[in-house]
């Protein structure tokens, strides 16, 4: 699937734009502008071919949506197995979903589809990405229950130690930006670690190095874009 390409037409040379760009550019419009507020002639005015060649690809938008959903969905999963694979402790565990998937997702606009617009998606793709996110935050909360039994996270309840994780890890992608005072590693890293200390009965005395100070720019220049506004979502 990924293998399969748009032929691109305009002045000049012809060249290809394969489904990752497809993707990429349609999880940044869902992201900033809404389902609603996105239109397949938008992508397919940015990505310099004509709104026919798409349907070859997606049947329609809600369809395209769906396909991001599944990929977020996918990413989470394989968050979970790494760390359930790498992991010792239940926190060791946590931290890691928390790295994996925050690395996930400031690669790839794909990995994270937290879009949930009534209507957007058509009911019996709503209810399937609904159980599966269900399944990996219960997931997620055994890791936590487990950590609190193996001494390694305080005594909490694991649901809204889970919230308040899932909330943190989807966040960053309204606000991540590739050319912002952080790189996609020091941010895994750091939310990471930070996440591990509030949790953690023996709490590291600091965080990495690389971003134990802050950076003068990030508040200015990379503050968290406000979803409410449309001016701001305009410039992503």
């Amino acid at each position: 699937m990924a293998e399969q390409q748009l032929t691109k037409k305009g002045p000049g040379r012809r060249r290809s734009v394969d489904l990752k760009q497809l993707y990429e550019t349609a999880a940044r419009h869902f992201n900033s502008r809404g389902f609603h507020g996105t239109s397949l002639a938008d992508l397919a005015a940015e990505l310099g071919v004509t709104k026919a060649a798409l349907y070859y690809y997606v049947a329609d938008k809600q369809d395209l949506l769906y396909r991001l959903h599944t990929i977020s969905l996918q990413a989470a999963r394989d968050s979970l197995a790494r760390a359930m694979d790498e992991g010792q402790t239940g926190l060791e565990k946590v931290r890691l979903v928390v790295y994996h998937f925050i690395a996930a997702i400031t690669e790839s606009q794909t990995a994270c589809m937290i879009l949930q617009e009534s209507g957007a998606l058509k009911p019996e793709h709503a209810a399937e990405i609904l159980s599966g996110s269900r399944a990996v935050e219960h997931q997620l909360r055994d890791l936590v229950a487990e950590g609190i039994k193996d001494g390694s996270i305080i005594s909490s309840d694991p649901k809204l130690a889970t919230f308040v994780l899932v909330g943190s890890m989807h966040w960053v992608a309204r606000w991540y930006r590739p050319d912002g005072a952080w790189t996609g590693h020091q941010i895994a890293d750091g939310v990471s670690a930070m996440i591990a200390r509030g949790l953690s009965t023996n709490p590291a005395p600091g965080l990495p190095a690389d971003i134990a100070k802050p950076a003068l720019t990030a508040f200015s220049q990379d503050r968290p874009r406000d979803p409410g506004s449309e001016a701001t979502r305009g410039s992503d």
